[in-house]
């Protein structure tokens, strides 16, 4: 018996009875399953490429290219930014408003936490990768994969 098991079984009868028992049985979202069935599928086919025949820097650069996250530096007139609409502007501005903290800013205050990603000092080159990954809806992460590795092989 592992211990989240020994835990359950210390909570008292009604809780796990009328509380956990029924949140188990509620059935999810098949969007969202069948997003995380294809992560772990596109992540191994990424680690896989990625993981011999290149690197993590490059596999970083890589959906920086596909998001376009590269542009951002370009936007030095932050008022523009912000009377821009999304579809004016990269799709990094549409991943990053996907983030459950950043969907009430506006471009200004979204393009403000974008360029400090940019930076290497941050965070681990892994910790970025696997953001980027998973605001990337399951066409988007079909498209950087048929686009940099399908059509490069």
């Amino acid at each position: 018996m592992n211990t989240l098991t020994k835990r359950i079984q210390n909570l008292p009868l009604e809780l796990r009875l009328w509380c956990i028992i029924p949140y188990t049985y509620q059935l999810q979202n098949k969007e969202l399953l069948r997003d995380i069935r294809t992560y772990h599928t596109d992540k191994n086919i990424l680690d896989n490429v990625y993981g011999t025949q290149y690197n993590n820097n490059i596999l970083l650069h890589d959906l920086n290219q596909f998001c376009l996250l590269t542009y951002v530096p370009l936007y030095t007139n932050l008022h523009d930014v912000n009377n821009m609409s999304l579809d004016d502007l990269p799709l990094c501005f549409t991943l990053w408003r996907r983030y459950y903290g950043n969907n009430k800013l506006n471009n200004i205050e979204l393009l403000q936490k974008m360029v400090p990603y940019l930076s290497t000092y941050i965070s681990s080159i892994p910790r970025k990768i696997h953001f980027i990954l998973g605001l990337l809806t399951v066409e988007e992460r079909n498209q950087f994969i048929e686009r940099y590795i399908l059509d490069n092989a």
